[in-house]
């Protein structure tokens, strides 16, 4: 930005100097015109003089005054005309090879010499270059049928382009194109060679990139920035690898580079970064927190009174980077204006609507009643909670909203279809709906009257001490059978449910907790079948995905895959129990890793992706 201006203070500089040159001419030349004229009186002192005497002239030097010497310079200037045009950053004048007739440079850059390019090829022409064409062609082989006058003339442009350069010449071209295919050069440059011959001819490959072991090759500041912060990379004495300047010179230069503003010291304050992000550790700029205070603070604030929720805990397991992004720092993603329901809100409907319609039909047989009436009842309930959500949340545009309403009364109606068949499949169990929102270490009008306030308390013994971390939550759905105290819990899903594999390594707590939280505040005498997850969704089963015991697979209708013996249910909700307290200590710790359990696959839908900048390579190379 600063070289139009520099260009300028130059040009200045310069007409100023030819101002006090022709200054100088003009006192010169009136001396020797009017030789005989004397001052009839010396200048006055209190005004500085000079004497024109540069050349030896007839007649006696004459006084000039200071005043009368500046007025002349400043006509001399102002009869200049200093022309400012648009700047030229590049500095340089690209010309046609036929328009560089007849001038002279010190330096050429002929670029572009490819075959196909100088010379230009026809439209039938091929890649073969002109000496084997002509080769082929005496053994009787034409490949093309193309004018010998054609190719004269452009070689006519090349060496006349050529012979332009006084000092230097540099033949120029790529070695693939934009699409990566290869070039062949041009036959002129082996037609160059053999004309200068016996004077060399130096061939050099020049790299896209800038080339850090050469410091010479820098043209500019930027480039001479990225050398000096790329061989500082390497001060490591260990670090294996041979430098092009000593660790002494390449600390002095980034010195001098940041004292001349070619560096800035937020320049150097993420180089640092990046260095200590690309270690063999976690740092603090990958989610590890190091500050004492801060520490102490993160270890107040998820102190002993602290409530725990199953949705964070699993966002801890799944990424503890989004979890400290959007819990602790409470990061919130822009979120922008949409025509169409959100998921999000989809889902606190869809939730809703269940609830109101089962509440009515608390712990009945559902195919024993008028399966027409049900589904009446069901439609009537949705337009209810839709018309409760559209005199809260007007919609951008009533067409899209009614649309999306009768896409959702559609999954409901298919819902109720498959809960009768459910209820059919189960009766010999008795399972019944029974329980719908059930909150507990919290509640609110839309929860189940059986809610509690009391916390789910989980404890563990630590250094002789019992230690004991508060949970709350809300429980979509229990069926239960009171007659031999079954019990299943179940959370409605929009999406695909968490696997066996999920909930055991933790990126999925919320069965397991749901399933404590039965036990130990609702129904401590009760025997547990499992949990699993209830999917709102037009196809595909819907109980696909949980945590089942498989000697009461006949009050679920799930598959083999979410069937597990007692000791392998015991076993896993143990390891979630000892994820769901190392996730507590990590928390307390500081420590919030960019260290996403499934790599990428976590990353998929993430909103805090720009901030973490996960690195799958950079991160594996690392160690805790």
């Amino acid at each position: 930005a600063d070289v139009p201006q520099a260009t300028l203070d130059v040009r200045g500089l310069e007409s100023l100097r030819r101002a006090l040159a022709a200054a100088v001419r003009s006192y010169r030349f009136a001396g020797e015109v009017v030789a005989e004229a004397r001052p009839s009186a010396r200048a006055p002192l209190a005004e500085p003089s000079l004497t024109v005497g540069l050349l030896p002239r007839p007649g006696p030097a004459q006084a000039i005054t200071l005043s009368s010497f500046i007025d002349e310079v400043e006509r001399s200037l102002r009869s200049q005309v200093l022309s400012i045009g648009a700047a030229n950053h590049d500095g340089l004048r690209v010309l046609e090879a036929t328009d560089v007739r007849g001038l002279r440079f010190r330096t050429v850059f002929i670029a572009g010499l490819i075959e196909g390019g100088f010379p230009l090829r026809t439209s039938r022409d091929w890649l073969y270059p002109h000496e084997e064409r002509v080769r082929l062609q005496k053994h009787g082989i034409y490949l093309e049928d193309i004018s010998t006058d054609t190719l004269l003339k452009e070689e006519h442009y090349f060496y006349q382009a050529a012979c332009r350069a006084t000092e230097r010449l540099y033949l120029t071209r790529p070695l693939a194109t934009s699409a990566a295919s290869e070039t062949v050069a041009s036959y002129y440059i082996e037609e160059l060679k053999r004309a200068i011959d016996p004077a060399e001819f130096k061939t050099e490959q020049i790299r896209g990139d800038l080339d850090t072991r050469d410091l010479m090759q820098a043209s500019t500041a930027a480039e001479l920035s990225t050398f000096l912060i790329r061989q500082s990379e390497h001060l490591d004495p260990g670090a294996g690898r041979k430098r092009a300047l000593s660790q002494a010179q390449i600390k002095d230069l980034l010195a001098r580079a940041e004292a001349h503003d070619h560096i800035s010291n937020a320049a150097v304050r993420r180089v640092a970064i990046e260095r200590e992000r690309n270690g063999a550790r976690f740092g603090p700029f990958d989610g590890e927190i190091t500050n004492p205070d801060l520490r102490a603070m993160l270890a107040r604030h998820f102190g002993p009174e602290h409530v725990y929720s199953a949705s964070g805990l699993s966002a801890y397991g799944n990424c503890s980077f989004r979890f400290f992004a959007a819990r602790v720092l409470r990061l919130e993603p822009r979120s922008e204006a949409a025509l169409d329901l959100q998921a999000i809100d989809a889902g606190k409907l869809l939730h809703d609507i269940l609830r109101r319609f089962f509440e009515g039909y608390r712990k009945q047989y559902l195919p024993g009643l008028d399966r027409e009436e049900l589904r009446r009842r069901m439609g009537e309930t949705a337009d209810e909670v839709f018309k409760e959500h559209e005199r809260m949340v007007p919609p951008l545009n009533q067409r899209i909203w009614k649309i999306d309403c009768e896409i959702r009364k559609l999954i409901l109606d298919q819902v109720l279809l498959y809960e009768l068949r459910l209820q059919e499949r189960t009766n010999q169990r008795g399972i019944r709906p029974a329980y719908f929102e059930l909150a507990f270490g919290r509640a609110s009008p839309a929860s189940d009257p059986s809610s509690s306030l009391d916390y789910l308390k989980l404890e563990r013994s630590r250094a002789g001490a019992i230690e004991t971390a508060l949970f709350q939550g809300q429980i979509d759905r229990v069926d239960i059978n009171e007659r031999d105290q079954l019990a299943v819990a179940y959370d409605y899903k929009l999406s695909q449910g968490a696997k066996l594999d999920d909930i055991e390594t933790g990126r999925q707590v919320q069965i397991p907790i749901y399933l404590a939280a039965l036990e130990q505040l609702f129904l401590p005498g009760y025997t547990l079948a499992g949990g699993g997850y209830y999917k709102l969704k037009a196809r595909g089963p819907r109980l696909n995905q949980g945590l089942y015991r498989r000697m009461f697979a006949d009050c679920t209708d799930t598959t083999k895959a979410t069937q597990v013996d007692d000791a392998e249910m015991d076993r896993i909700r143990d390891e979630v129990r000892r994820r769901v307290w190392e996730f507590i200590d990590g928390m307390r710790g500081g420590h919030f890793r960019v260290q996403p359990s499934l790599g990428k696959l976590t990353c998929k839908f993430c909103d805090y992706s720009a901030v973490c900048r996960y690195d799958t390579y950079r991160i594996s190379r690392k160690r805790t």
